[in-house]
C-alpha cells in the first residue's frame, strides 16, 4: 500500500468511520487509549475489545500503530491516557510481569524465543511464574507434536515455523485468558503460514481469546471473528471479519481490490 493510499484511508471518515460499544463481558477492553514513544504520539483515542473465545485481527498499513497497541496493552509502553482492562481488572500501565499474571500472553514478531535454550528450557522460562508449570508443559508437549520431536533441540536450530509454534506454546504455559500475537506469519513460507493460522484457531477453540496483527490481511481475517482497521494511529473501522473482507473501500485500500 502506497503512502498516498494510507493518507486517503486516514482522511476518508465517511467510508471508514465506526461506532462500537464495549460489552460488559469483554475479556480485553482498550478504551480511549493514547500512547507513543518519548514525545512522539502514535495512538490517538484507540478503543477496541475482545470477547471470550474470539479471534480479533488488526489490519492496516505499516506505521498505523498496530504493534504499539499490543505493546501498550502488555505494559511495554505506558498509556498516556485511557484504560486497558482484562475482565474487571484494570492493567493500564502495569509492568509486563503483572500483565502476564493478570491473564495476558504476548508473542512479539521478533525475538520471541530464546535461541541458546532448548525447547524444554524455553517452555520452563515461559512458566517461571507458575509453581505447576511442569504439569502444563507436559500437556502442551502432548498437544504440540513438534515440542516432543524437538524437545532437546536448541531454538536457534528450529525453522521459522517451528519457532513460531514454540513461541505460541511458551506464551500458553501461563494459560492466558487472551493472547496477543504480532504478525504470526512474518517471514514464513506460504505453506507454513496456513499451518500456523490453523494452530491459532485450535488454540482459540480450547478457550483462549486472541488479538493479533497480521500482515496478510486476507489470511488473518479468514480465521478471525472480527477485524479492526487502523490508519495513522486511529481505529477507522470494525466489523465481523467477513464484513471487513467484503467492504469495497477496505478491499481497495488494504486488500488489493
Amino acid at each position: 500500500m502506497s503512502d498516498a493510499d494510507a493518507e486517503a484511508a486516514g482522511s476518508d471518515e465517511t467510508a471508514l468511520a465506526f461506532e462500537q460499544t464495549i460489552p460488559e463481558d469483554a475479556v480485553l477492553a482498550v478504551e480511549d487509549v493514547e500512547s507513543g514513544y518519548g514525545g512522539l504520539q502514535v495512538l490517538y483515542d484507540v478503543s477496541m475489545f475482545v470477547e471470550p473465545e474470539e479471534i480479533v485481527c488488526i489490519i492496516g498499513p505499516n506505521g498505523a500503530g498496530k504493534s504499539t497497541v499490543l505493546k501498550t496493552i502488555f505494559g511495554l509502553l505506558e498509556p498516556w491516557s485511557g484504560t486497558v482492562r482484562v475482565g474487571n481488572r484494570e492493567i493500564s500501565g502495569r509492568a509486563p510481569e503483572e500483565v502476564v499474571r493478570a491473564g495476558v500472553g504476548y508473542v512479539p514478531q521478533t525475538e520471541n524465543v530464546f535461541e541458546p535454550l532448548t525447547v524444554r528450557e524455553n517452555l520452563l522460562v515461559g512458566g517461571v511464574a507458575r509453581e505447576d508449570a511442569e504439569e502444563t508443559i507436559a500437556a502442551l508437549r502432548d498437544r504440540f507434536s513438534l515440542l516432543d520431536e524437538k524437545w532437546t533441540a536448541k531454538a536457534a536450530n528450529l525453522s521459522g515455523g517451528q519457532r513460531q509454534i514454540l513461541a505460541l506454546a511458551r506464551a500458553l504455559v501461563m494459560e492466558p485468558e487472551v493472547l496477543l500475537i504480532d504478525e504470526p506469519s512474518a517471514g514464513l513460507a506460504p505453506s507454513i503460514v496456513e499451518d500456523v493460522l490453523t494452530e491459532l484457531r485450535r488454540i482459540n477453540e480450547l478457550g483462549t481469546a486472541i488479538l493479533m496483527i497480521e500482515q496478510n490481511a486476507r489470511q488473518g481475517l479468514s480465521v478471525s471473528d472480527r477485524g479492526y482497521v487502523m490508519s495513522q494511529g486511529e481505529v477507522r473501522f470494525v466489523d465481523d471479519a467477513d464484513a471487513v473482507l467484503a467492504n469495497p473501500k477496505i478491499r481497495e485500500l488494504y486488500l488489493g481490490g
